[in-house]
């Protein structure tokens, strides 16, 4: 398995997108939530895999939670100190882990 040196650097939806698989969402959980195809969702997910050169979405969550300071499962990010509500906008949601990654 390769392990990329430094951050990769995700799209806004990539990293939404494994913001809520992180929460435990499915594939069509996102579809709702985002209102975007399942096609989308999984091509959105594949590129993000590709970035990290990982064969699965897990490797890929982790890794993104170590990257962007989120914590896999819910609860407080790493240094943010306000938690993330359930019912936040996407581009709150964002620019949250965006903030916090910096």
């Amino acid at each position: 398995m390769i392990i990329p040196r430094g951050r990769v650097e995700l799209t806004h939806l990539e990293l939404e997108i494994l913001l809520w698989m992180s929460r435990g969402k499915t594939i069509t959980d996102i579809c709702d939530i985002l209102r975007l195809s399942p096609k989308t969702v999984k091509y959105h997910l594949a590129k993000a895999r590709d970035r990290y050169g990982y064969a699965t979405a897990i490797q890929t969550v982790v890794r993104a939670a170590q990257d962007y300071g989120f914590n896999p499962g819910g609860g407080e990010s790493r240094g943010a100190g306000d938690g993330i509500g359930r019912h936040l906008e996407r581009t709150t949601l964002i620019q949250h882990f965006t903030k916090t990654s910096s």
